[in-house]
């Protein structure tokens, strides 16, 4: 019984044809794919480590209107929000219409509290009840959700 190239023992084909060496290639093999698996583990790790959970506002200078969220990674949240609105694509109806209006300049974002990111949704909710933020569409975002 032949076996190819393109059968499913392809690997016992090459294994008898290159006999100890090949033993050892795989074992190298499989160490490096170890070393691998354990770095982006640590890598995982340490992004995890590296996030700062925190509540922020974005507001309107020009008008005073307000929108609260949470993010792990502030800068990013923001810069996606503000790309979304600059092609037109923003969630938030009257978010996009007044970034129409008055551009990346008219609003300015910050950050409200830093917190673990257990504490996260009920901070939130806790200050979308106390500010009342225009721009934010559903109210609270666990939980009972209620349009806004």
């Amino acid at each position: 019984m032949s076996r190819s190239l393109g059968s499913r023992n392809w690997d016992y084909d090459l294994r008898k044809q290159m006999g100890a060496e090949y033993v050892a290639l795989r074992e190298a093999n499989k160490a490096a794919r170890a070393r691998m698996r354990v770095a982006k583990q640590a890598q995982r790790r340490r992004l995890r480590a590296d996030k700062e959970y925190c509540i922020y506002v974005v507001r309107n200078t020009y008008n005073g209107r307000r929108y609260v969220g949470q993010t792990s990674d502030f800068k990013h949240r923001v810069a996606g929000a503000f790309s979304a609105a600059s092609c037109g694509a923003h969630p938030s109806k009257f978010f996009q219409a007044d970034f129409d209006a008055v551009g990346r300049k008219g609003f300015e974002c910050d950050v409200l509290l830093r917190c673990p990111e257990e504490w996260l949704a009920e901070f939130e909710k806790d200050v979308i009840q106390r500010m009342q933020p225009e721009y934010n569409v559903v109210k609270y975002r666990y939980g009972r959700r209620s349009e806004a």
